[in-house]
């Protein structure tokens, strides 16, 4: 028996000692990296800054300077999300493969070919004197954190064997490319309409599927809306603003509250650069949208003509005894972005052609009344955004911001051809002036939703990828429902579910289907469902299996063959026009095709989710997996760092949740009372592993809920002063 006994002591005690190891491990390289909120550490400022941490790890910075404001927010960014900084950085720079090896090779070509790294070089040595300092004051603040942490760093860096690079101004440059990089991809549905041209296409069928202006094509969107206070409970402007983008893990936002003399201002900011970026202050609040203008062009040429100037890219690669050389050809058009075949292309993109990159959103946050605000969105130089706008004075307006080109064809389309004439060209930007502005309309209500903002008779040429109604309508619709609003009931609206778009399709499904008995089913479904995108149930989820059908089968009407490359989220509102205008000459018979894509739908339905319709989820189909870059893949312990939800809402709906696209904050501003607005992440203020705040916001964000955002009546918690050394 003494052998037995021994082993199982023996088994114990390596248990024992594997445990004391992880353990010994998570501490050294998690927890140690947690920050330190309380107490005092010195830093070199001016004066004494406190930073006061909430319930949910927000930080409440109050400082004697802007300088020391800013220098205290780089700190603090840096203490929750330094490898979301770092990761970023080297996204837009094209630096990925140097840490995460071959599997960050197609990232880095993509930003070496749109010259990122060149041009943030090039707008950091041309900056503003006052978008230098507050940059300066930032990257002071982060390489505070660096020079004080060394050892001490977020797992991340341990796991990948490598320590960040000191922050600079140059950095922050990249990350206001990145974002310009993210909001303005046109060139994609360029790319995939010249694809679709070719090999025996219609030209005038496909210029329909990719309409220029129509407001027919909705890209992931946001919702932003503002009321005047005789439409609210408090008699004082309501506004709402919730903008789509990836959602991640962590959250592309981190909250803050900022004050020093001259601002006081709350709200979320981008990570790597300083200010608020939407929120409100002590007089006003605004919120934005993406505008969808189209600032890229493409130009193709024959891929042999050759060109006279290139960038020649060294790329390092983890693992890699030598770098990769990439030599990207330079044209008077712009960098040649890629080949296909025979045609190379160049591309021309706004951003790249700027005097400068100017940041005006510190000047923004003292913004104290409408003239002031829009003084500061005239330095916006992108991307195209829409802004809401109300102040404590009872006044709402609405504002396009951002430096859009005017292209010499009537239409404002892109021309993709060989590079041509001085006539396709741009002339010059669009004046600020002439960009569209309302300020305090009759009706006391103002939406963007992405819609085309532009009237018909524009005097300049347009083109963008621009949301179509449904959402601005649904939004409009339910305002005009009540009398009064209040903060709770602008919570409610903006996880509204309902998709007009869907119910219809529904509709005209149901009644295609009559008379085919194995249709029969599925149609009874959709003629009784009421339009909301539920996550459990059926009906929605046949709604958005048949759309696919049916964008099949009008590409292929059109492209035969192609139609792998006719999707996305433009194509909703092309599909809307079909069935509305059943324009001839595309199918013999509507009715049929609707049949047909409904018979598709199931066949494809029953493969994914099994033959039994009643038993179909919608939340199985839009489904989101958020993992944390680094740690969510990890066998055994993934599943700590990451969130596997089925969501509501979907591309027509106000709660936009689709293909892991959704509401990537949610902010409502109560002008009555400050203290009586609201703001929730989708996952959490830190990016920190082991930090109680990585993904506690998750579960009241998935509940359409929010949580109050404080302002005057700042929260008590612990509190860290850095004092000056």
């Amino acid at each position: 028996m003494g052998g037995p006994t021994r082993l199982l002591k023996y088994i114990n005690s390596l248990i024992a000692l594997t445990l004391l190891v992880l353990l010994a491990a998570t501490y050294w390289f998690v927890y140690r990296a947690l920050p330190q909120t309380s107490g005092e550490i010195p830093a070199p400022v001016s004066a004494r800054v406190t930073i006061t941490r909430d319930s949910r790890g927000v930080p409440h910075v109050r400082a004697a300077t802007e300088a020391d404001l800013f220098f205290a927010q780089g700190f603090v960014t840096a203490q929750d999300r330094l490898f979301q900084l770092d990761f970023t950085r080297r996204r837009a720079s094209g630096e990925l493969a140097e840490v995460a090896g071959p599997v960050g090779l197609e990232s880095d070509y993509e930003s070496r070919r749109l010259r990122m790294r060149r041009l943030a070089e090039a707008y950091a040595a041309r900056l503003p004197a006052a978008d230098r300092d507050s940059f300066a004051a930032y990257a002071r603040g982060v390489n505070h954190f660096l020079e004080t942490h060394a050892g001490r760093l977020p797992a991340e860096f341990a796991g990948l064997n490598y320590d960040p690079a000191p922050w600079s101004v140059r950095d922050s440059v990249l990350v206001a490319l990145e974002m310009f990089r993210s909001m303005t991809q046109g060139h994609q549905l360029e790319i995939a309409r010249w694809d679709m041209l070719s090999g025996g296409a219609d030209p005038a069928k496909v210029a329909l599927l990719f309409p220029s202006r129509t407001g027919l094509e909705p890209a992931p969107g946001s919702n932003a809306w503002v009321i005047s206070g005789r439409h609210t409970a408090s008699g004082k402007p309501l506004l709402a603003s919730d903008p789509h983008l990836r959602l991640t893990l962590p959250n592309i936002w981190h909250q803050v509250y900022l004050e020093a003399p001259g601002i006081k201002v709350a709200g979320v900011a981008l990570p790597g650069l300083p200010g608020v970026a939407i929120g409100h202050n002590d007089r006003i609040a605004w919120g934005i949208t993406n505008l969808g203008y189209d600032v890229q062009d493409l130009y193709a040429f024959p891929a042999n003509a050759g060109t006279n100037a290139q960038d020649r890219e060294i790329i390092r690669v983890r693992g890699a005894e030598v770098p990769v050389q990439l030599n990207v050809p330079l044209t008077p058009r712009g960098p040649v972005f890629l080949a296909e075949g025979r045609t190379a292309f160049a591309l021309r993109w706004v951003a790249a052609e700027l005097p400068d990159l100017p940041y005006p959103i510190v000047q923004l946050n003292k913004a104290a009344n409408w003239e002031q605000f829009r003084d500061a969105l005239r330095r916006l130089p992108g991307p195209g955004f829409n802004f809401v706008y109300a102040d404590v004075d009872g006044n709402i307006g609405y504002q396009v911001a951002g430096w859009l080109p005017i292209r010499s064809n009537t239409d404002g389309t892109s021309p993709i051809n060989a590079v041509q004439a001085a006539n396709d060209g741009w002339n010059g930007l669009i004046p600020f002036d002439d960009l569209p502005s309302i300020f305090n309309p009759p009706s006391g209500r103002l939406v963007t939703a992405n819609q085309n903002p532009f009237p018909q008779d524009y005097r300049y040429p347009v083109n963008g990828n621009f949301a179509s109604h449904f959402r601005a309508t649904q939004i409009h619709t339910r305002l005009h429902s009540r009398p009064k609003w209040d903060v709770a009931g602008f919570q409610q609206l903006q996880a509204d579910n309902y998709s007009a778009f869907d119910h219809h399709l529904a509709a005209r499904l149901a009644r295609a289907a009559q008379g085919r008995s194995s249709l029969a089913f599925a149609a009874k479904l959709l003629a009784a469902w009421n339009g909301q995108m539920e996550a459990h149930r059926p009906e929605p989820l046949i709604t958005q299996l048949a759309f696919v059908e049916f964008r099949k089968i009008l590409a292929e009407a059109a492209a035969p063959g192609k139609t792998a490359r006719y999707r996305g989220h433009m194509t909703i509102g092309v599909v809307d026009y079909f069935l509305r205008r059943q324009p001839p000459g595309w199918v013999p018979n509507y009715e049929e095709a609707l049949a047909q894509a409904l018979k598709g739908a199931l066949a494809a339905g029953e493969k994914r989710f099994g033959p039994d319709v009643a038993k179909w989820q919608y939340g199985r189909y839009n489904f989101v997996s958020l993992k944390h870059p680094a740690a969510g893949d990890i066998p055994l312990v993934g599943g700590f760092f990451r969130i596997d939800a089925m969501l509501p809402g979907g591309l027509a709906a106000i709660n936009q949740n689709i293909e892991g696209v959704g509401p990537s904050m949610r902010m409502v501003a109560d002008l009555g009372d400050w203290d009586g607005s609201s703001l929730v992440l989708p996952t959490g203020q830190s990016g920190l592993l082991l930090s109680s705040h990585f993904k506690d916001q998750w579960s009241t964000y998935a509940a359409g809920r929010s949580f109050p955002l404080s302002f005057n009546r700042l929260p008590g918690g612990s509190t860290l002063t850095l004092r000056p050394r």
